[in-house]
Parts: structure tokens; sequence; C-alpha cells
């Protein structure tokens, strides 16, 4: 490994973390590490105990602007049996 490899992307170095981090709006890194956390908590709660609800909460706060962050929040709202959008996204009527 060289000191240039992404530890988070493997096969790419830390300018393409950084792209990437740059299409997310913030670093790619804690994109990754919430995204991880959060499917952790989900797939494996006998094994890995997580706050769900805290990473769901850091990753729209942090990235709310990306479809992504809006992806893992509803695959972590679905996953733990909530059939109901979040309030943030409730359309008026």
């Amino acid at each position: 490994m060289k000191s240039t490899d992404s530890i988070f992307m493997l096969g790419h170095d830390i300018r393409d973390e950084a792209a990437v981090g740059h299409l997310l709006g913030g670093p790619a890194a804690r994109f990754f590490a919430l995204a991880q956390r959060i499917m952790w908590g989900v797939s494996q709660p006998d094994l890995v105990r997580i706050n769900v609800e805290a990473a769901r909460a850091a990753v729209v706060e942090e990235f709310g602007w990306t479809p992504a962050a809006h992806l893992l929040d509803a695959y972590a709202c679905l996953a733990g049996g909530r059939r109901r959008a979040p309030a943030y996204l409730a359309v008026p009527d």
C-alpha cells in the first residue's frame, strides 16, 4: 500500500477520494464511515451495537443535499420498520 492509496476506496488513490468528497459536499471518508455504520447497524444488530438513528441523522445533516444520503436514510427507515417518510421529506398538502 502506498501512502497515496485510499483506505476507503480500494484500488483508488486519495485524489479519487477527494473527487468523490467534492461531489458529496464533504469528506468522503466521513460519508463512507456513516454509511458503513448504518449498513452494519441494520444488517448485524446482534453483532455490532450501532445507534442507527444517530448515524441517519448525521448523514442527512452533513450530506443531505445528495441523493446518496437520502438513499441511506430511506434504507435505514425501511429496515427499522418505519413505513412513512421522515418528516423532512413530507410533501405539504
